[in-house]
């Protein structure tokens, strides 16, 4: 007989769930307090729009810019099953004030680096900060809330997240080598740290995979987009800065309007609409010019960041809903990694076909600002066509997927 465990059924019932009593005060300031020690990690992409000028003032091609992400990310997602479990078993709470302890220490070393080097290192160092603040955060969260209000509290946990929102080859060998020595260890010991056997319920596997996805093209908005805003428009730089945050405006939006869909929608669904929306506003990004108005500029990033406000709400709402409650430390981990794993895939990647798509005009004889733009609409057509492709395989799954 099959003993596997199955991904919960998503009822009809839920549109009929009686009216349940709000939260208190205290339940407000606890997670107000969570949220705010949260958004010190999206706080990061603050960084985003001087990339121009780091890349300026240390003499570096674009390319070099993916290691200030890079060192970054990967560190936290390396560490972030291991923190979350770390979290199950000390105390989420206690993980959690420990990472704010040592991101603060992180944020003050990378503001004394003195060189390109020393940064690097400093955003490793804030990186093992971060894997601690967020493997423990949703369940933090999840905690204070009875089950059928999860959906709502994770809403609300997005909104304010998103309030704060060379020899590659070798490295990604090493990855995988990493990864499939991490699958064999998990298989084979009494007590993982994830339990393999999760990912063999019906679309379980996929939602994760299409969540990787999801954030490795939305990357591209903060990968890019500040060198459109520097080199083709007029924007102050402040001004500059306004317009990039149109994309976590938009989930700041979406999120507590996601928790609301989900208790009347099968997640799965609203998920692979939130795919489909940001393919939708990466696309039109792809339409920019070199003397595009404001709005137009402003309305593909809102609508971007709507879509991965409505995906990132219904994926965690999965994943925290398919593992028990007694692993809420790791599968609020496992939903963070996907989204890390998204960001380095995408640093790299997005990079990689941005750099060939803009060397083809230098290669036919152009200067080197001509393959700029070209290779920008490119990047972000690609990114929108993935992601909305996406999107369309989800609601697929979600068809098939076992009740």
């Amino acid at each position: 007989m099959n003993t596997a465990p199955r991904m919960p059924a998503e009822s009809p019932a839920k549109t009929a769930v009686a009216a349940r009593p709000g939260m208190t005060a205290r339940q407000w300031l606890r997670l107000v307090l969570i949220g705010l020690g949260t958004s010190v990690v999206p706080l990061d992409s603050a960084v985003n729009i001087a990339f121009p000028d780091i890349t300026r003032s240390f003499g570096l091609p674009i390319e070099m810019i993916q290691w200030v992400v890079i060192c970054y990310v990967l560190t936290h997602a390396s560490l972030m099953l291991a923190c979350g479990r770390l979290g199950d078993v000390f105390g989420y709470g206690r993980v959690f004030r420990a990472g704010l302890l040592w991101n603060a220490i992180a944020f003050i070393c990378c503001a004394a680096a003195p060189s390109y080097g020393w940064l690097l290192f400093c955003r490793f160092l804030q990186g093992i900060g971060a894997a601690l603040i967020l493997s423990c955060a949703p369940a933090l969260v999840t905690g204070m809330f009875a089950e059928e209000r999860r959906s709502r509290a994770l809403g609300i946990f997005t909104m304010m997240y998103a309030l704060g929102s060379a020899a590659v080859i070798v490295l990604s060998g090493i990855a995988a080598a990493s990864f499939f020595a991490f699958v064999r260890w998990e298989s084979r010991v009494a007590q993982p740290i994830v339990d393999l056997d999760f990912f063999r319920i019906g679309g379980f596997a996929a939602i994760n995979g299409a969540s990787v996805l999801v954030y490795l093209t939305s990357f591209s908005v903060m990968l890019f987009v500040p060198y459109y805003l520097v080199r083709l428009t007029d924007l102050p730089l402040p001004l500059a800065g306004a317009v990039l945050a149109a994309s976590s405006i938009g989930s700041i939006a979406a999120s507590p309007l996601a928790g609301r869909m989900i208790e009347r929608f099968p997640a799965a669904r609203v998920a692979a609409l939130g795919a489909v929306l940001n393919g939708a506003g990466l696309s039109l990004i792809g339409g920019w010019g070199a003397a595009t108005p404001p709005a137009v500029v402003v309305a593909p990033l809102v609508a971007q960041g709507f879509g991965v406000g409505l995906f990132q709400v219904a994926y965690m709402d999965l994943v925290m809903g398919t593992l028990p409650p007694q692993h809420r430390g790791v599968s609020g981990s496992l939903a963070m990694l996907t989204r890390t794993l998204g960001v380095v895939s995408g640093a790299t990647l997005l990079t990689l076909v941005f750099h060939g798509l803009e060397g083809s005009p230098i290669a036919n004889g152009g200067a080197a600002a001509d393959g700029f733009l070209p290779a920008f609409r490119a990047t972000f057509r690609l990114a929108g066509i993935v992601s909305m492709v996406t999107g369309v395989v989800a609601v697929w799954l979600a068809r098939r997927r076992v009740p």
